[in-house]
């Protein structure tokens, strides 16, 4: 049998960037600086973004006692979650694995320092499940349950973060059925160290137990307990001087009990790489083998004995096999020597302090820290006192500021401050500090790391090279498939709804005033649905509209634009002032190819005019009239709203392509939605109709600067498209209803002049129309006005004049009648409606109306 030669941990990961996408780790001691450069760097190029890494909480106080600035700095992307064990210490050591299909596992005893990783001494068990097999489903379903036990301990947005894992990895939650009552995987033990091992080891012909641990307790209780119970007839303990010795055991008792160095062990020995920190319990017997190893020390609080369980939070297994020509031991190449230690070394050892000194008693602490948007969320353990504060750190370790908070919960607080360089925070009273440091997580970095299945191959296709001009059809698939629902555009997961409700402009209306979410209501509100304004960055539709817009505007770093994509919401001066952007140049295509992405085109413009018209179709089906009591309007959310931006801007990136001499696509006429006329005027049209009620509010910061940026480059790009293209005489009537539509859907009084600078001398009569909106507006806007200037009795002389619904939008009248039956040409066609005996004109009069 071959030696199992020593290998870093790191190594059975792997390069594969499809494998795996979520990790999960545990550990005692955590070395910020050595996690950052060492081990992402490692996931990052393995694909695996969903970080996420459980440390005991007394020694994460500790590590945060001695933060340098630079944590958190670059690598902003993971979690650290504190688990506190109150009797003891939290001190397993496992590294989980999870991708769509496939997981690994690794259970042994190093910490993620740069000694448990690459020094010292360790021992490791790994495992692979593959989707579908019955091989190690035991054993990793048995880690998760485990793993899921500490789930509660995570708070914001790392809560968030391990729900992923089951919903990115399904095999997750079909490993229990995968079971099989014949399996022969190793046991993990993760409580009652010392009553399963009585359980499952035979007591009698054992021939020889060895003991290979760093730490013991002072007398050596768990080298007793084996004695007693098992009675081999040797016991060999291997111990490391820089360790725990056992100093008060009972040598002269157990003549059969020998101890070692460790160094003494090892035919390699480099006491600079060879520390000591496997915990490796060894039962040999004629036949059999039984090797114990994992996270567990050789002392009581780990093990417990025959009637109590250790209060320390471990993991190990327990391996059996038959004998073979070397036994484990062996195969580790570690030899028991033949000169045992100098017991005067272990009789003389001073005991220092172990894994107490970082619980510092502290009267309180700060679990969970959180930057969201303007808002820090803190979670402790204890009530804060309405005399304490909270003070804010800098990197450089000055004191930022000393906030007042908002009591969210029992535990819950929350402050707000515009300061960006926050590094940590801790509590104070009285001028003195009561709580540990506690470093900040960025809500919106770690959302990022989201590994769903489809913003992933979304993000694999836009890192694709698009140079040839072809190909970007493929994108809209991503968008097809959430035709069906607008609220299942937002990210999967468990976020509730926190949009605010928007109130309509037209006084006819019932007003409403916005659902304000002030600090004192954030968690009453429910605080998971705070996160979901930030999940909204992720959706697909906004990558695929930012992914457009950077290629419009001849971006050459897509994937810096990509990764950064949320603070650079106002982007550039070019695009603000509306640049157009550099045109991708004709060049030769496949024929095949053309095709398929001309109809890929059209398919998505109908696709967007059909969703649309499907909200107000029971308006449209009316046999006599269009009833308007049944034309629901809604809001627009961000989401809705990226569609029609991703239509725009698959027309501006596509219109002037040619291939064999035909467009992409054609201007056509305002009766073909599938094409450039009809998207601007019907689907437009269509658009305007249901969402007149205005826009989505949204509380996060970014999200709000994204989505003006957007309305006010869709206004941009849509001027710049009607400017260049041939309108018919009898078409720009149309022209003129859609411009007006525009200025009062997104209430943006800059089209007026982006219109009439641009517009050429074919459009003189929409210019002198669009020039009198805002004095329309005054009018409108207030009631005198309106009913003494703008409402006219309906008569068959009001032919041919703008006519304003709060509902419609603009329109022309075609034919009028004293019955208040008015036909009108509507941006979605031509529609018969009754108002009664009054409507509102757009005309503007010197004087009161005739």
């Amino acid at each position: 049998m071959e030696f199992i030669e020593r290998q870093n941990v790191l190594d059975l990961i792997g390069r594969d960037a499809q494998r795996y996408h979520s990790c999960i780790i545990t550990c005692y001691s955590f070395d910020f600086t050595y996690f950052e450069e060492r081990i992402l760097p490692v996931f990052r190029t393995s694909n695996i973004r969903n970080v996420n890494v459980f440390v005991d909480g007394f020694s994460l106080e500790t590590s945060q006692e001695m933060l340098t600035g630079k944590e958190f700095s670059f690598q902003k992307n993971y979690s650290v979650i504190p688990i506190y064990n109150d009797k003891g210490i939290f001190h397993p050591k496992l590294i989980l694995l999870t991708g769509y299909h496939e997981g690994l596992l690794v259970i042994g005893s190093g910490n993620i320092t740069s000694s448990g990783l690459n020094n010292n001494d360790e021992v490791w068990g790994a495992f692979h499940f593959k989707e579908g097999s019955e091989n190690n489903a035991k054993i990793f379903y048995e880690v998760w349950m485990y793993l899921e036990s500490y789930f509660p301990q995570a708070f914001g947005m790392c809560k968030e973060k391990l729900q992923w894992f089951t919903n990115n990895s399904p095999w997750i939650s079909n490993l229990h059925s995968l079971i099989s009552t014949q399996s022969k995987s190793p046991i993990l033990i993760t409580g009652s160290f010392y009553k399963t091992i009585l359980s499952k080891i035979p007591k009698n012909n054992l021939l020889e137990i060895n003991i290979i641990s760093p730490y013991f307790d002072r007398k050596g209780v768990v080298i007793h307990n084996l004695q007693r119970d098992f009675n081999p007839k040797i016991i060999n303990v291997l111990v490391d001087k820089s360790g725990i010795l056992p100093s008060a055991f009972p040598f002269d008792n157990y003549k059969n009990v020998k101890f070692f160095d460790w160094k003494d062990a090892k035919s390699d020995f480099n006491a600079d790489f060879h520390r000591l920190h496997a915990k490796i319990i060894h039962f040999k017997y004629a036949d059999k083998e039984f090797l114990l190893l994992g996270s567990a020390n050789a002392t009581l609080p780990a093990f417990g004995d025959e009637k109590n369980n250790g209060i320390n939070s471990e993991v190990s297994l327990l391996i059996e096999r038959e004998n073979s020509d070397k036994n484990w031991l062996e195969q580790l190449r570690i030899n028991i020597p033949k000169k045992t230690i100098d017991l005067d070394i272990i009789k003389n050892f001073k005991r220092n302090i172990y894994f107490l000194e970082s619980k510092a008693g502290y009267r309180n602490s700060i679990l969970y820290a959180e930057h969201l948007s303007d808002n820090i969320i803190i979670y402790t353990k204890h009530t804060i006192a309405e005399s304490d504060l909270i003070i804010a750190i800098d990197r450089y370790g000055i004191n930022k500021s000393a906030f007042g908070y908002t009591k969210v919960d029992d535990t819950i607080y929350s402050f707000n401050t515009q300061e960006s360089d926050i590094f940590k925070l801790f509590i104070e009273r009285d001028g003195v500090r009561i709580s540990n440091f506690s470093l900040i997580h960025n809500a919106m970095n770690l959302l990022k790391t989201n590994p769903n299945q489809l913003n992933a191959e979304l993000d694999a296709l836009l890192s694709s090279d698009f140079s040839n001009g072809s190909g970007l059809t493929a994108l809209l698939k991503y968008v097809e498939t959430d035709w069906a629902d607008e609220k299942s555009l937002q990210v999967k997961g468990s976020f509730h709804s926190s949009v605010m409700k928007a109130v309509p402009d037209d006084k006819n209306e019932i007003e409403k005033e916005y659902e304000i979410l002030e600090y004192e209501d954030f968690n009453r509100k429910d605080l998971n649905s705070f996160y979901k304004n930030y999940a909204i960055f992720q959706n697909p539709n906004l990558k695929i509209a930012d992914f457009f817009i950077a290629l419009a505007k001849g971006l050459e770093d897509r994937n810096q634009f990509l990764e950064s994509e949320e603070l650079k919401l106002l982007i550039d001066d070019e695009i603000e002032n509306g640049g157009s952007g550099n045109d991708l140049q004709t060049k030769t295509i496949d024929f095949d190819n053309a095709i398929k992405e001309s109809v890929l085109i059209k398919s998505y413009l109908t696709k967007l005019y059909k969703f649309l018209k499907s909200k107000v179709d029971p308006f449209f089906y009316k046999e006599k009239y269009h009833d308007l009591s049944k034309l629901q309007q809604e809001l627009v959310s961000i989401t809705i709203f990226s569609k029609l931006l991703i239509a725009l801007e698959l027309i501006n990136t596509y219109r002037n392509e040619r291939f064999k001499g035909r467009r992409y696509i054609i201007e056509g006429s305002i009766d073909d939605y599938f094409n450039i006329k009809g998207f601007l005027i019907q689907t437009i049209g269509l658009a305007f109709l249901v969402y007149q009620k205005g826009f989505t509010r949204y509380e996060n910061k970014y999200l709000v600067k994204k989505f003006e940026f957007y309305k006010e480059l869709f206004s941009i790009k849509i001027l710049e498209l009607v400017c260049d293209i041939f309108w018919k005489k009898s078409e720009r009537e149309y022209v003129s209803i859609l411009i007006l539509n525009m200025i009062k859907y997104t209430g943006d009084k800059n089209i007026i002049d982006s219109f009439c600078s641009l517009a050429n001398e074919k459009f003189e009569d929409s210019k002198d129309i669009i020039e009198k909106y805002d004095q329309w507006e005054k009018l409108y806007n207030n009631m005198q006005d309106r009913k003494s200037y703008l409402i006219y009795d309906i008569s068959p002389n009001l032919q041919g004049e703008i006519i304003f619904n709060s509902k419609l939008g603009f329109g022309i009248i075609q034919s009028a009648n004293k019955d208040g039956i008015v036909i009108a040409k509507f941006q979605t066609g031509e529609l018969t409606i009754k108002l009664g005996q009054k409507c509102v004109l757009f005309r503007i009069k010197d004087s009161h109306k005739d």
